[in-house]
């Protein structure tokens, strides 16, 4: 939970950070912010500039907070097919099959992948390692959206645990 509340907070500053960012570069910001300078004497003017900014605020701040909710809410980043992952990830030599596979973006931009794969029994530690490494560059480089960040639990086909049947495809 305090990673999650980390995570919040981090994506909060990153957020706040590009509304400032779009306040200081923004040329029709600037431009508009000129135009109030130079008529400070003129309330209406300066109240119609000041509305001018927030307008040009309100999309920026619409898709923020759409990639905050797609944070918050754990969604599969767009563009990753979850089936498609799944189906590549079992055709890598010495996978048996994938199980519970999850995918969500960490921040803005960074997608995430975690899944069981069970793999075929009495494998090297050398044979794992290199399945492992194959996973890892099919989801970096197979699919529309690359996934850096994975993490996968190898299982020796056969493995049972007090958790099997809490287990779904």
């Amino acid at each position: 939970m305090a990673g999650d509340n980390y995570m919040l907070i981090r994506l909060l500053r990153q957020n706040l950070l590009q509304l400032l960012q779009l306040l200081l570069r923004d040329p029709a910001v600037n431009l508009a912010g000129d135009g109030a300078v130079q008529q400070h004497n003129a309330p209406c003017a300066e109240a119609e500039h000041m509305r001018l900014i927030a307008l040009l605020m309100i999309p920026r701040a619409v898709k923020l907070l759409r990639d905050a909710l797609k944070v918050l809410l754990e969604e599969t980043p767009d563009g990753l097919n979850l089936d498609e992952v799944r189906t590549h990830l079992e055709n890598i030599p010495h996978v048996v099959a994938v199980h519970d596979l999850h995918a969500s973006t960490v921040s803005t931009g960074m997608p995430m992948l975690m899944a069981h794969v069970v793999v075929e029994p009495g494998m090297s530690m050398d044979q794992a390692a290199n399945v492992l490494s194959q996973l890892q560059d099919c989801l970096r480089e197979h699919f529309p959206v690359s996934v850096p960040h994975t993490t996968f639990q190898l299982e020796p086909e056969g493995y049972d645990s007090p958790s099997a049947g809490e287990m779904h495809r």
